[in-house]
């Protein structure tokens, strides 16, 4: 794994880890907590700050790294995972974040029972995570794709010579 060196100095990450809570994790994360039960269509109990306590200049590499890390800790890399697993649980939380936007839920909330974060953004995330959680497993440079990638769809036509979405 390529990741510990990098993470060390990381503490923010690390430390969130450590303290397992969102809510006491908050002021790492660079935003000030609210926690007041959201109503339909307000948008989270957390104010954004000016900066993210995990490291702006933090790379997707580093971040798919320290993603991993956190995983493995908690015991979902035991045994070998297979591609198509990996992938259907991607799509469930595209599912769930879909079920959370048609229920009319804000993007971003803590449940006040659990202390878990909530919403259909947060579902977002956790695709995300899982992506950057699948490709930092097998070691791939993340960086540079999405680099290559962009630089190619910036190349490309408009609406890609006429598709229709």
């Amino acid at each position: 794994m390529r990741c510990v060196e990098r993470l060390r100095s990381y503490t923010s990450i690390t430390r969130m880890a450590e303290i397992g809570s969102l809510e006491m994790c908050a002021p790492l994360l660079g935003y000030a907590a609210t926690f007041k039960k959201p109503t339909r269509g307000e948008y989270g109990s957390f104010v954004r700050n000016i900066t993210v306590g995990i490291g702006t200049d933090m790379t997707l590499n580093q971040l798919a790294d320290s993603i991993h890390l956190i995983a493995k800790k908690h015991g979902w890399w035991e045994k070998d995972r297979n591609f198509g697993e990996m992938v259907a649980l991607m799509h469930s939380e595209l599912s769930e974040a879909l079920e959370q936007h048609r229920e009319h839920k804000p993007a971003f909330y803590i449940d006040h029972e659990t202390g878990k974060p909530e919403g259909w953004g947060i579902e977002l995330v956790d695709c995300i995570i899982r992506i950057l959680d699948t490709l930092g497993e097998r070691g791939l440079d993340i960086d540079k794709m999405i680099a290559l990638k962009n630089a190619f769809n910036d190349r490309r036509p408009y609406k890609h010579g006429g598709k229709a979405y």
